[in-house]
């Protein structure tokens, strides 16, 4: 428990500190721009979350009794609904400028760059979440908290150099190279040492 909430706290300081480095550096009118794309392209994700939330108590029992088929089958099956939401994502980037048109108007105009670079980081956060939760739910910790901490760590001079080189743009390039790909390595990689019982030192703690 103590490591979750760590984890959950070192994730909530990388993502609150975005909107402040997007002031500081390019100014309120980003932030805008940022967080209403952003509210945008993740509602994929939210409805992904709400499906995968029950599968947290169930990959628990199943390692427990060592049911590992039962999880492969859930986790291919949780694939094929990542890969539906992903589809999801790709058409409202298609659908992006009559979305935002009815939703907005001409007050605010997201630029292209930033409704792509949107679209990549939540199809790759889709695929990353069931792994994020099989983790969670077998207790297996250690090795994502160490991770949290060098990402925690990292994000803020390479979120601010992206931001200054790129604009908002560069806030979502920092999070897919800081945040995004680095447990997208790990976790698949962890999940599959655990699930084929070859998980040793770090990769079973």
């Amino acid at each position: 428990g103590l490591k979750f909430f760590v984890g959950q706290m070192l994730s909530i300081i990388m993502f609150q500190s975005t909107n402040f480095i997007l002031i500081k550096i390019v100014g309120s009118e980003s932030v805008s721009i940022y967080n209403i794309a952003q509210t945008y392209y993740n509602l994929p994700l939210t409805f992904f979350i709400i499906i995968l939330t029950p599968f947290w108590s169930a990959i628990t029992e199943a390692y427990i009794n060592n049911d590992f088929s039962w999880i492969q089958i859930k986790m291919k099956t949780l694939k094929k609904i990542s890969i539906f939401f992903s589809f999801c994502l790709i058409l409202m980037l298609f659908l992006s400028n009559y979305a935002f048109k009815i939703w907005l108007g001409d007050k605010v105009i997201i630029p292209f760059e930033i409704s792509l670079l949107f679209t990549l980081y939540n199809i790759l956060v889709l695929f990353l979440s069931p792994y994020n939760y099989f983790l969670n739910g077998v207790g297996k910790l250690n090795l994502g908290l160490r991770i949290a901490v060098f990402k925690t760590l990292f994000f803020l001079p390479f979120a601010i150099f992206l931001v200054k080189t790129y604009g908002s743009a560069g806030m979502i390039i920092s999070l897919l190279i800081i945040n995004t790909l680095p447990n997208l390595i790990f976790n698949t990689t962890q999940y599959k040492k655990l699930i084929n019982k070859k998980a040793s030192g770090i990769w079973n703690k």
